[in-house]
């Protein structure tokens, strides 16, 4: 059995600031499979709270999508 992290970026939505996360997939025989749902749960906005949005970590950054909206306005 291995481990599997999702690999994130938390975005404040005050101001636009980034920080690296991490969701950890709990090991069971069906980690495979719950990996992939919370992928999509990412993707969906279902993590995101009032305070900050969750997306999917890519490299470059010019792959990030851009549909975070922050409370200055500013596109992330």
């Amino acid at each position: 059995m291995y481990k599997i992290k999702i690999l994130t970026h938390l975005i404040r939505l005050d101001d636009g600031h980034v920080m690296p996360d991490w969701i950890s997939v709990p090991q069971t025989e069906f980690q495979d499979k719950e990996a992939e749902e919370i992928k999509q749960s990412v993707v969906n906005g279902d993590y995101d709270t009032e305070t900050h949005a969750v997306r999917m970590r890519r490299s470059p950054k010019s792959k990030h999508g851009l549909d975070v909206i922050t409370k200055t306005g500013r596109f992330w």
